[in-house]
């Protein structure tokens, strides 16, 4: 006579009978770089306080070009200000008529002065950048660098990590939230309608 065993559930890719269940290998990734600090030697720091000096000296050549070329514009603009206020004073007809031509005058200087404030901000504003940040690594001693690294979430252990890749380096690691978990959860692919449990006949 034929005995048939136990009907016996196949495990089908991590998954049985239907239920969701974690694998060790679900650990989804992904890459980002980071901005993070690296501490500097002695001899970095002093070329950091000597280029300080070099930016800082282009700066005050940069200010006294500025001063040199809008100076005369603004001592213009302030002229007929006051050639406008003494027609203004005088009044009659043929006042009027010169301080509008004056006007005139004055909005062309006008725009010159911003043109030329302008060009000085945009030749500054690097340099001040440059300067901020090599304040930064003399007073702290450290330098921000681009790092690449990867963010893993591990669902086994519930976990979120993230890992240097040039080193392996562990930088943080934390719990997931109940929301983070839910997430991974729905990340675990459903059973397909192929890969479902079977039952096996033994003789």
């Amino acid at each position: 006579m034929e005995k048939k065993g136990k009907p016996r559930k196949k495990q089908v890719d991590g998954l049985r009978a239907g239920k969701k269940v974690a694998r060790p290998q679900d650990v989804s990734t992904n890459d980002i770089v980071l901005s993070l600090p690296a501490p500097m030697s002695k001899s970095k720091i002093g070329l950091a306080q000597k280029e300080m000096c070099e930016v800082w000296q282009d700066i005050m050549k940069e200010e006294a070009a500025f001063s040199r070329s809008s100076g005369p514009v603004k001592d213009d603009i302030k002229r007929l200000e006051k050639e406008k206020r003494r027609l203004g004073e005088k009044g009659g007809l043929a006042a009027g008529e010169q301080i509008a031509g004056l006007m005139e005058q004055q909005s062309e200087r006008a725009r010159e002065l911003e043109t030329l404030t302008n060009q000085f901000k945009a030749n500054i504003s690097g340099k001040h950048a440059r300067a901020d940040k090599l304040q930064s690594i003399i007073r702290s001693g450290v330098e921000y660098t681009q790092v690449p690294c990867r963010v893993e979430h591990d669902f086994v252990k519930k976990a979120i990590r993230t890992v240097r890749t040039d080193n392996g380096k562990v930088i943080e690691e934390r719990t997931m939230t109940s929301d983070e978990c839910q997430m991974e959860l729905a990340q675990v692919e459903e059973p397909q309608a192929g890969d479902e449990s079977t039952t096996e006949a033994e003789s």
